[in-house]
């Protein structure tokens, strides 16, 4: 089965992680497009990248904290991890170390705004 994590920038999290101040929305400043800054609009890609030079297909994650079942308007609290860590391995494929975000449409067919693959990311030596 397939699952999918809400997630958003924890308060403060944008100040802490972009040196060069910009917080605001990644894509030409527009929330509709994309709503984070750039260091988490990027991170799962950046993320996928690192593991797969690695040999690695899946990006480890561990959790805590409470998880809920919701659909639709039905919802099953499913467990408190409290105390307790869940590792819980994500996997990948292209479409997210082949990161494109833009509008398509327009007079010249399909723009995209912001555009990299793992080619384009150096990371430090482990």
């Amino acid at each position: 089965g397939a699952f999918s994590l809400a997630a958003e920038p924890q308060p403060g999290q944008a100040n802490e992680t972009d040196p060069s101040g910009r917080t605001g929305p990644c894509v030409l400043g527009l929330k509709d497009v994309d709503p984070f800054d750039c260091c988490f609009t990027t991170r799962f890609t950046a993320a996928a990248c690192y593991y797969q030079a690695r040999g690695e297909d899946s990006i480890p994650i561990t959790a805590s904290g409470n998880a809920t079942l919701v659909v639709d308007d039905w919802e099953l609290p499913a467990a408190n991890f409290g105390a307790t860590i869940a590792r819980v391995p994500i996997g990948f494929t292209s479409a997210l170390t082949d990161f494109r975000v833009g509008i398509n449409g327009g007079p010249l067919g399909r723009q995209f705004f912001l555009e990299f693959t793992c080619e384009d990311i150096a990371f430090p030596p482990a």
